[in-house]
């Protein structure tokens, strides 16, 4: 058994509380359930709560630093960021606090925008949005799905969906990831260090990895070089993995057929970034697995949690640092 002291107390970052406010209080009613949606609210919910864990979902009002403020605060033990990403919580020390994350509470919705968006590329959808523009009537032919590779670089748990979507479409399914084991739906799978030798076998490459020192700017001008020339590039992952400058030179240079990007270096992305000029790039703000109330699928998640918490279980997505 893992010996914890009861949870007395949750603070819970949102920047609307009345979204989720009911679930929790429910579902534990032996713990104070606190809200703050902005950075003023949590600085004051800290010093006067001072809870034992804290959920949080970022936004503009709750920031990366407000977060980390959090997580650091003497009586947090548990912290645990609502969506998957950690990178804007590092460096980190699990002597700190506990953290745990909702990686693949959202993978399956997640998993659908990846395939709208390998759709969209492959139909030639954005020719012809520029031709309906023209009031320009011009067909084009295109590839089937069945006779073409999907490249997943990072096979965790949106990879995974990914992978059930593409080979229920007929597509050969390649993957890399840390480490090799096998994995239903995918044809052949190599490690994180072959990515450059596979690249250029890919239709389709849809990125699936955390932002780290190791997967900053991975897709770049030499790995973009390495690819099929009417290859199409998917990032609904981090920003930072890709050098948007590369990018863009690919796509304007027909090196790459298109890209679908959620994800961006800066966010929001600003109205003189060259990329929205870019006639071969679909563009979303961050909202690939934005589907309704993403909100109380995290908590839910969360609460699950809550409960192992305090039957001294061992947690779900607990991430060990240092």
């Amino acid at each position: 058994m893992i010996a914890r002291e009861p949870l007395k107390s949750i603070l819970v970052l949102h920047d609307q509380p009345e979204q989720l406010r009911g679930i929790l209080e429910s579902e534990h009613q032996t713990i104070d359930i606190h809200y703050a949606r902005n950075t003023r609210e949590v600085e004051q919910n800290l010093k006067v709560v001072k809870p034992d864990a804290c959920f949080s979902i970022s936004s503009e009002s709750i920031t990366a630093a407000i977060m980390r403020a959090a997580g650091l605060y003497p009586s947090v033990r548990w912290f645990h960021v609502g969506g998957s990403g950690v990178d804007k919580m590092l460096p980190w020390c699990s002597e700190n606090a506990t953290m745990t994350n909702g990686a693949g509470v959202l993978a399956r919705y997640l998993a659908e925008t990846v395939l709208g968006a390998i759709l969209a590329m492959n139909n030639n959808y954005l020719q012809y949005q520029r031709q309906q523009s023209n009031k320009q009537w011009l067909g084009h032919h295109f590839k089937p799905l069945c006779d073409q590779t999907l490249l997943i670089v990072g096979l965790g748990a949106v990879g995974r969906k990914v992978a059930d979507n593409a080979k229920a479409l007929g597509m050969r399914v390649i993957a890399t990831k840390r480490t090799v084991i096998d994995c239903p739906n995918v044809d052949a799978l190599f490690a994180d260090s072959e990515l450059s030798a596979v690249v250029d076998q890919a239709d389709f490459i849809t990125l699936h990895l955390p932002l780290s020192a190791d997967t900053r700017h991975l897709i770049d001008a030499p790995m973009f070089n390495r690819m099929k020339n009417n290859a199409c590039l998917v990032n609904t992952a981090r920003g930072g993995i890709v050098d948007e400058k590369a990018l863009i030179e690919a796509l304007r240079s027909t090196n790459i057929k298109a890209a679908f990007f959620d994800v961006f270096q800066e966010e929001p992305l600003s109205a003189d970034s060259p990329l929205w000029a870019v006639d071969n790039l679909i563009i979303t703000p961050h909202v690939a697995d934005g589907v309704f109330a993403f909100e109380k699928k995290y908590l839910q998640f969360f609460s699950e949690n809550v409960q192992r918490w305090n039957n001294n279980q061992a947690l779900l997505n607990q991430l060990v640092f240092c």
